[in-house]
């Protein structure tokens, strides 16, 4: 009897190599994805945070990780702004839906309508709920958010034009934090021209998130709060609620009359 030929045996074993080659390359690319999916050499502010190197309250920073300073500075803000965040009081009160009920009410009717219901309570008609019923904005909650007044660090006579820019210049910086705050800056210029002594100015306010300090986001992400002095508004001075009005109804503030007031409601 004639011995089988071996030949058919080679392809045959050639032929299963071919088709199960394709296994180790899958493996590689699917270990890559997974390294990239859970941080991997990620140095980025995600990857920091993906991989872990921003504690909880209960965990610390891996020791045997070697950042470079500039990472090291990334890792301690990222920090900071995770722990700003987990220490936020509860609120009830909607940021959005002031934003709202601010721009939709009129200048001349914020004295009337608007006033009332940002300090109190009352409906914000111009936000419809999934039940098609009438939001209701439960008032400025002083636990949850604070209220800060800001004004322009030098006193120069700034024109209009100067002014329009650095407002505009502000309110794009401050585009990323508008989660966390509402504002209303504007020029303000001396009611009386005749006295010498008051010139123009950037001044207005803001609502924040939380109570105890300007968000750390905000500080480390927009370097043009420096050009500003803040000082946080005691809401038991009647002196600073009159101002907190005055603002909010595009009047005057201290002798001072605004000719230019924009409002960040992003």
């Amino acid at each position: 009897m004639r011995p089988l030929s071996p030949a058919p045996i080679s392809i045959s074993a050639s032929a299963s190599v071919r088709r199960w080659s394709w296994i180790p390359l899958v493996v590689v690319v699917v270990w890559g994805a997974l390294r990239v999916g859970f941080g991997g050499d990620d140095h980025s502010e995600a990857g920091f945070l993906r991989q872990g190197f921003v504690r909880d309250e209960s965990a610390a920073l891996r020791p045997q990780v070697n950042l470079s300073p500039q990472e090291r500075e990334m890792v301690d803000r990222i920090q900071k702004e995770y722990d700003w965040k987990e220490r936020l009081p509860e609120t009830k009160m909607c940021l959005d839906g002031l934003k709202v009920l601010y721009n939709k009410t009129k200048p001349e009717k914020r004295r009337k309508r608007f006033l009332e219901t940002f300090w109190k309570s009352g409906p914000n008609p111009w936000v419809i709920s999934e039940e098609g019923l009438e939001e209701h904005f439960s008032g400025f909650d002083s636990k949850g958010f604070s209220i800060w007044f800001a004004e322009q660090s030098h006193h120069d006579n700034l024109d209009r034009f100067t002014a329009e820019e650095m407002l505009q210049e502000f309110f794009v910086r401050m585009e990323p934090f508008k989660k966390w705050s509402f504002g209303i800056m504007g020029l303000f210029e001396p009611r009386n021209t005749e006295n010498v002594q008051q010139s123009s100015e950037l001044k207005g306010l803001w609502i924040f998130r939380g109570v105890d300090s300007i968000p750390p986001v905000i500080v480390s992400g927009c370097s043009l709060v420096q050009r500003y002095r803040w000082s946080k508004a005691n809401l038991r001075n009647r002196t600073h609620i009159r101002r907190i009005n005055a603002l909010l109804c595009n009047e005057d503030v201290e002798g001072m009359t605004p000719s230019i007031l924009k409002s960040f409601c992003v």
